[in-house]
């Protein structure tokens, strides 16, 4: 498809949302719906129905929202970990998952704090994943570790919600489930899951279901990229990550997230979900504050005092300049699919300065100060972009080479590779298949060189 074709398929995607959506919202749904323009309309309007209505619980329940992430229910780290194709994985830790998350398919209450909870953590991660320009390109797969789980709860009713979810909610593409699942299943059991309503609807989703267990979950993703609870070699600190993000969990009216463990909420009773429609559309948000406990009559009767209107200091109007900016970096590169150039760079820089000079008011000692200091902050968080680029490129084709490391190993033993000339053509053949398009110059020769001394040794060994 043409750089035309895919501009006039924008702009039929910005009329259909009633120019709604900017150029950046019409590639990212588009690409979600292999740019088929009414269903990236349709999912578009989902979505920003859900954000909105995520947006008004966020701010009703502070801080029960956070509680979802604080544990280590979902997790993704796309430096690290891909399934065998080069997919990039979500994990999904079904030992924390919570009772009062589940969707019981024959019961028709919905409590919708309990619901948005796992919503909101999951919409979270994901739209975090959606600034990695490998979710955007190949989507994701799911990985589900049963290990640990209340054997209260049904496995597939869960990853119904969560495929669910995320094919009728989010703008990316899930292209498989694999379920590593510990548990002995007698032959009965089996049959039913695999005949079950719920593992049909999963089937009917289009995503790719694949069910494995500790012994053959390395078939289909690499140990590197396993966490070493399932036995892999990946080294992931989720208390740590958890500490890292509470900076970036944005609250509204000032409100700042928790630093401390919150007590987690009491459980509700089941909820339901049909065939028709995604689950989240089974309720509405309530626009009250979840109460923090159960009052007296008298106490209820007194209405609550009015919030004090919080007045943002420098450093909070900086910090909230700085996100956004990251964000915008990271949408570049998800776009584009490399790093602004020189002038883009000065051109964003200097809209996040003016913003930040209205936003301060009067012109000061101290906001002139602030600006010069957010500037340096900026070409910072602008280098740091670059590195992660950078990082993200050479992981990919990192992890490619050295799958086909070890097939010319094979190769070299078997005697099919014998001159260094057949090897240097199989390098160069896949770093042409691997390169991607828009990449940036000296970045690809960084790439490819440090690749060249990865395959070093090969080379040294059929010039014996």
């Amino acid at each position: 498809m043409t750089m035309d074709n895919i501009a006039q398929l924008a702009e039929s995607f910005i009329a259909a949302t009633n120019g709604a959506a900017s150029r950046q919202d019409a590639l990212l749904f588009l690409e979600a719906r292999d740019m088929d323009v009414q269903a990236a309309a349709a999912l578009y309007a989902v979505h920003k129905h859900f954000s909105i209505d995520m947006t008004d619980f966020y701010t009703a329940n502070p801080p029960f929202p956070f509680a979802a992430l604080e544990e280590n229910v979902f997790s993704f780290t796309v430096e690290t970990a891909t399934d065998l194709v080069g997919t990039p994985l979500l994990f999904v830790n079904l030992k924390h998952w919570h009772k009062d998350w589940v969707v019981d398919v024959s019961k028709g209450v919905v409590d919708p704090d309990a619901l948005r909870a796992f919503q909101w953590a999951l919409f979270w991660i994901i739209s975090k994943a959606l600034y990695v320009p490998a979710v955007r390109k190949q989507g994701l797969t799911l990985l589900s570790n049963t290990a640990g789980v209340d054997p209260s709860l049904s496995i597939h009713n869960i990853h119904m919600m969560l495929v669910d979810f995320i094919r009728n909610v989010v703008p990316v593409k899930l292209r498989t489930l694999i379920v590593c699942d510990d548990r002995p299943q007698s032959y009965f059991g089996m049959a039913w899951a695999y005949v079950s309503p719920s593992s049909q609807l999963l089937k009917s989703l289009g995503v790719e279901i694949i069910e494995c267990n500790p012994r053959t979950v390395m078939s289909y993703v690499d140990a590197y990229s396993l966490p070493v609870e399932m036995d892999g070699k990946l080294v992931y600190n989720h208390e740590q990550w958890y500490k890292t993000q509470l900076s970036h969990f944005k609250k509204a009216k000032g409100v700042a997230p928790p630093e401390q463990h919150q007590q987690q909420p009491p459980a509700v009773a089941p909820q339901s979900v049909t065939n028709s429609k995604p689950i989240f559309q089974a309720t509405r948000v309530s626009q009250q504050p979840r109460p923090a406990a159960a009052s007296s009559s008298s106490a209820s009767s007194t209405a609550p005092p009015p919030e004090p209107v919080v007045i943002p200091s420098y450093e909070a109007i900086s910090a909230a300049i700085i996100e956004d900016y990251k964000d915008r970096l990271l949408m570049h590169v998800t776009i584009a699919g490399k790093p602004m150039d020189e002038l883009e760079r000065i051109m964003a820089r200097s809209e996040a300065l003016e913003d930040a000079r209205q936003r301060f008011g009067e012109k000061t000692n101290a906001s002139v100060q602030s600006v010069a200091l957010l500037e340096s902050v900026l070409i910072d968080a602008e280098k740091e972009s670059d590195k992660t680029y950078y990082d993200n490129v050479f992981h990919n084709v990192s992890q490619s080479v050295g799958r086909a490391k070890k097939q010319w190993e094979a190769d070299i033993q078997s005697g099919r590779l014998s001159t260094v000339s057949q090897l240097r053509i199989e390098v160069f053949s896949l770093l042409g298949s691997l390169k991607p398009e828009s990449i940036v110059k000296n970045v690809w020769d960084t790439v490819e060189s440090a690749v060249q001394k990865e395959i070093e040794p090969l080379y040294r060994s059929l010039e014996r």
